[in-house]
Order: structure tokens, then C-alpha cells, then sequence
């Protein structure tokens, strides 16, 4: 976690405090990885969760993915990845497997003229997760 954040710092996007810096956001497919099992893990092991993961947006349950293609997220990720024209890599359920395929969604929502507005979903001050289900 610690290095990711300084690779956000070496890109411009978040403090020496790990604060956003500019108008950008965590895509998810999903809310688990960040509101539950990143939150609840660094609970467990007394790290703090870096502000930046304070806010996201959620693909799957908060109507974007139905918005822009006009239908439900059915079959999982590896069905949608691929109902968009764009190739599957990896094994699902695997952290950075998932990211990439997340990524090829929001790639051609974004060249097809999607404009991401608002987050979906965050965790206030006390790390109580807060936004739209």
C-alpha cells in the first residue's frame, strides 16, 4: 500500500499526505475491494487507509455500466469486459487482474463520450462507507 501511494505521489495525483490531488477517482467493479476487504484488512492490522481511497466510483451497482450501454451488468466482470468488444486477460478474482479488465470498461465508455461526473460511493471521516447501494 505504501508503495502504491508513493506512485500516486510520483504521478502527480495525491500528497505527501496520500490527500487527491485533482478531480480523479477510483473505478471499482463493485464496492467490496475498498469499502470492505481493503478497509476492514488495514482495521485489522492498525494501518490508516489513505485518504485518497475516500471516494470511488462503482461500475457495476450504481447504474453507470446500465447508463451508458443501455442494459444490466449481467455474467460478471468477464462477461461485460467482453460484451464491450474488449478482450478478458487473466484469472477473475485476482486484484490486479480485475483492475485491468475494470479498465478496458472504462477505456471504451470514455472513448465513446462517457463523462464520469461524481463518485458513488466513500467513507467519511470515521471510515463509515456512505453513498448509494
Amino acid at each position: 500500500l505504501i508503495q502504491y501511494v508513493h506512485w500516486l505521489r510520483s504521478h502527480g495525483l495525491v500528497d505527501e499526505k496520500g490527500n487527491r490531488i485533482g478531480n480523479w477517482a477510483f473505478v471499482t467493479w463493485g464496492d467490496c475491494d475498498i469499502m470492505t476487504t481493503l478497509r476492514l484488512e488495514l482495521l485489522y492490522k492498525s494501518i490508516d487507509l489513505p485518504p485518497c481511497f475516500n471516494r470511488w466510483i462503482n461500475l457495476k451497482d450504481d447504474a453507470i455500466f446500465r447508463r451508458h450501454y443501455r442494459r444490466e451488468p449481467r455474467g460478471g466482470l468477464r462477461a461485460c469486459v467482453e460484451s464491450v468488444g474488449a478482450t478478458w486477460e487473466g484469472r477473475a478474482h485476482n486484484g490486479l487482474v480485475d483492475s485491468i479488465n475494470t479498465a478496458k470498461i472504462v477505456r471504451n465508455m470514455v472513448q465513446a463520450g462517457f463523462r464520469f461526473v461524481r463518485y458513488t460511493r466513500g467513507l467519511n471521516r470515521n471510515g463509515t462507507p456512505f453513498g448509494t447501494t
